[in-house]
């Protein structure tokens, strides 16, 4: 589950925006106007918040806010274009929600983009010429592909419980999506041995329950109808840390974990 690291956006000759291959769908390539060498986005814009007081120089740190990525691109047409291409691809680049920006030379690298600010269409009257956009990222970061495990058949779980490895190729800690199927018992629990022995817990579930836990938002859902299992749960959201994480998993039940890493150079 590596992820291969190269200048995945000027390199680039073709795109998908929502799913869409703009080269194949409109003539579209993505193009570098200016002379010279490429410009990358390097790392998201980071703030510093800090309190300053009167007659100390030094001002007292808070935290540091980042900012989700900004890309500028340019989008060139192959042939000429008319009308009703243009008003197609108005139509494709406009989205009321994040959607996948990929580039065609690293495929495994997700941008969650909008187009935003002003967009302008550049050309020389006779149906030829290239679109300036701007878009902005869901984050400071870009994302992998959705990683998922196996399903971890612990029907027969012993009582010390069953180690696995989840090892995060990201550059920071990157959340769970856990689906967790009730065999037999009514708990579960898993541990991540390599994090000072972080864990999340549940009890008093029913056989065969599915649980989902989202650690990102914090959420939990469950195959019961109008039951809440909020007040079942012990521990933390488990945060997987960059590198090698050793997971101890205890309860009879089937597993399955989801990820994506979450990679700064973007």
């Amino acid at each position: 589950m590596e992820v291969k690291i190269i200048m995945s956006i000027s390199e680039s000759l073709y795109f998908l925006y929502d799913n869409i291959n703009f080269y194949e769908q409109f003539g579209i390539m993505n193009v570098h106007i200016e002379s010279g060498l490429y410009q990358e986005p390097f790392l998201a814009n980071r703030t510093i918040n800090e309190i300053k007081i009167k007659n100390r120089h030094e001002p007292y740190f808070q935290n540091i806010e980042e900012s989700p990525i900004q890309l500028k691109l340019s989008f060139a047409f192959e042939d000429t274009f008319d009308e009703d291409k243009i008003r197609a691809v108005s139509r494709a680049l406009k989205k009321d929600f994040y959607v996948p920006l990929v580039f065609s030379q690293n495929p495994d690298r997700i941008f969650y983009a909008i187009c935003v600010d002003e967009s302008q269409l550049i050309h020389n009257g006779l149906g030829g010429g290239y679109v300036s956009l701007n878009f902005r990222c869901n984050a400071p970061w870009s994302f992998s592909p959705v990683f998922s495990s196996p399903i971890y058949d612990l029907t027969s779980n012993p009582v010390r419980g069953t180690n696995i490895q989840i090892i995060n190729n990201g550059d920071i800690s990157m959340p769970l999506l856990i689906t967790s199927q009730i065999i037999s018992g009514s708990s579960f629990s898993i541990q991540n041995i390599s994090d000072s022995g972080k864990s999340i817990s549940f009890s008093s579930l029913d056989i065969n329950e599915i649980i989902t836990i989202d650690t990102e938002s914090e959420d939990i859902s469950t195959s019961k109808l109008l039951t809440y299992r909020y007040d079942q749960m012990t521990g933390g959201f488990l945060i997987i840390p960059r590198g090698v994480n050793n997971l101890k998993i205890l309860g009879n039940i089937k597993l399955q974990l989801q990820y994506q890493f979450r990679l700064l150079q973007s």
